[in-house]
Order: C-alpha cells, then structure tokens, then sequence
C-alpha cells in the first residue's frame, strides 16, 4: 500500500467508479432481459419457460457482487468474507431481479418477438463482460 494519501485515496475513488460502473451495468442488463422475457411470455403459451433465461443474468450477476464485495470484507477475515459476500450478494441479486420484474411489468417495452429473443441473448453475453469486469475489480 503506498504512503502517499492522495495517491490511497486516488485508488479507492477508482475502485468506487469501477464498482458503480458494474452496477449500473448489470441493472441495466437485468432489466432490458427481464423485459424480452416478459415479452416473450406474453407470446407463449410456456411463458413460465422463458423466465428460466433470466438464470445467466442472475447468475452473472450474484458472482459479480459476491467478488466485489468479499473483496471489501477481506479485513474481516476470509471466513467471514466469504459469508458475507455470498449473503450479501444473494439478497442483492434477488432485490435487483425484484425491482427489474416489477418495472418491466410497470414499464414495458413493446418489441417484437425475436427482437426480444435477440435482446435476452445480447444481455446475457454482455452480462459475462460485466462478470469480467467484476474479477478484474476484485482482483485489483
């Protein structure tokens, strides 16, 4: 760790951005996804089916904020890190889904079908950059 407070204090406003820029990703991700799937499940008769798309996104989603956030926690002890940041990013992945199901039903975009296919699929792939994103944070 270098001595100098501006150049600490440089490093944790980085961190900060690189976090916030994750999680303005993956929320805007989650939500453009649950919004093909609610389109999607209005078109089909197994609209139940098309909810299991979400899982990539979700997936992505809870390792990302496992990473960061047991990355903060590690001065706690990695035992406890790890509790934590799987607690945490679990119910942060479940309230983050929550909010996108309510909103794409409050808020819908109208698309059609296989723009909405094509819309969950995009997602989903930009969904693992974000994942890369998360590791090159928590590993930084």
């Amino acid at each position: 760790m270098p001595r100098y407070p501006a150049v600490r204090h440089f490093r944790k406003t980085r961190q900060v951005v690189r976090v916030s820029l994750i999680a303005f990703l993956f929320g805007s991700l989650l939500y453009l996804a649950t919004a093909s799937v609610t389109v999607l499940a209005a078109q089909s008769d197994r609209g139940i089916v098309w909810w299991g798309g979400l899982f990539p996104m979700a997936l992505s989603h809870g390792i990302a904020c496992f990473w960061v956030i047991r990355k903060e926690a590690r001065t706690l002890g990695r035992r406890a890190a790890d509790w934590i940041g799987a607690l945490t990013s679990a119910a942060l992945t479940g309230l983050s889904l929550t909010v996108a199901v309510w909103l794409s039903l409050r808020v819908s975009l109208s698309m059609e079908p296989h723009i909405a296919l094509l819309v969950l699929v995009v997602s989903s792939v930009i969904g693992l950059f974000g994942l890369a994103l998360a590791d090159r944070s928590a590993t930084s």
